[in-house]
């Protein structure tokens, strides 16, 4: 039978607690930066890791990089013993804390692996770290993926709702269309490739693994954005404000396009998000932003940018 012990005692002079556990059996790991150790939930100072839901993209396929970085930190402890060194409480009352095994702080573990990013917000201490990490390519460094302040912030605007959400058309190699085009013909037009096919399921993926709710989903009447929409939502309407005028035979719709989307927009509800399914030349006429293939950017219903998510 495994035997711990739970000891608290207090460094008069530099202000700190020490908590330390010598059985793995009263330690629980809930994500990359959290522990419950002995019943107190112990939140790792200094860092920051992807929450336990949050996926990065590598090579067109999804990393459940959270579930990594949690996995990681399980691995590295074993059945070893922990100490962790109170530095204060956070805003949800968790304890703040360096912890290590063997002497070997945690933190610096994660970070150094490319599984957990410098908190600097907060904290300085982790940059060097971070910075091999990032040189190396280790971890998330070799993904695409929001650092996680912005990912639980980005969740946050969804969650909530009454959002516009801009999704310029997954991967469809090329520039322009055909001289041929036709908008009835696929074959007449750029279309997506398998990269362009596996982004649009990343895109779905993403809003079905956190739950987000929708108004509508709107498509440009293009193959290429209405293969990204049914791919990544399965159903959708086109709307002929969000098609391209990129080329010259179209630039003249330019001006009646917006103000049309514009309308729509003026008489939408506002309760729900609305997705919009379009081109590069539509997102930047209206955001002043460019965009890569398959990005989405979240705004408000007057345009101010709110979040970004790159998904290749």
């Amino acid at each position: 039978m495994l035997f711990f012990f739970l000891s608290l005692f207090s460094n008069l002079f530099a202000g700190v607690i020490t908590v330390t556990s010598g059985s793995s059996d009263n330690l629980k790991v809930t994500d990359g930066d959290t522990i419950v150790l002995n019943g107190k939930k112990i939140r790792f100072s200094g860092i920051d890791t992807p929450e336990i839901n949050q996926t990065c993209i590598k090579n067109f396929q999804i990393e459940e990089c959270g579930v990594i970085a949690k996995n990681l930190l399980i691995k590295k402890i074993s059945q070893s013993k922990v100490e962790c060194v109170e530095e204060g409480k956070d805003y949800f009352n968790r304890i703040l804390a360096e912890c290590f095994v063997e002497d070997q702080s945690l933190s610096k573990y994660l970070v150094r692996n490319g599984y957990a990013f410098a908190y600097q917000k907060y904290s300085k201490k982790f940059i060097e770290d971070e910075n091999f990490a990032k040189k190396n390519n280790l971890g998330i460094w070799a993904t695409t993926f929001q650092y996680p302040w912005e990912y639980r912030k980005t969740i946050k605007y969804l969650k909530k709702g009454g959002n516009l959400i801009f999704i310029r058309h997954s991967l469809a190699p090329g520039n322009g269309d055909p001289s041929n085009f036709e908008i009835d013909e696929c074959s007449t037009q750029r279309n997506l490739n398998n990269n362009g096919i596996a982004q649009s399921k990343i895109i779905g993926s993403f809003f079905k693994k956190n739950r987000i709710k929708f108004g509508e989903i709107l498509s440009s009447e293009w193959c290429r954005c209405k293969d990204t929409a049914k791919l990544a939502f399965k159903s959708f309407k086109t709307f002929d404000a969000l098609n391209s005028f990129y080329d010259a035979k179209f630039a003249d719709n330019k001006s009646k396009q917006l103000k049309d989307l514009q309308k729509y927009i003026n008489q939408w509800d506002g309760k729900k998000n609305l997705v919009f399914v379009t081109h590069f030349v539509v997102i930047s006429s209206i955001l002043n932003k460019g965009s890569a293939s398959g990005e989405i950017l979240i705004t408000d219903r007057n345009f101010n940018l709110l979040a970004t998510i790159e998904t290749m």
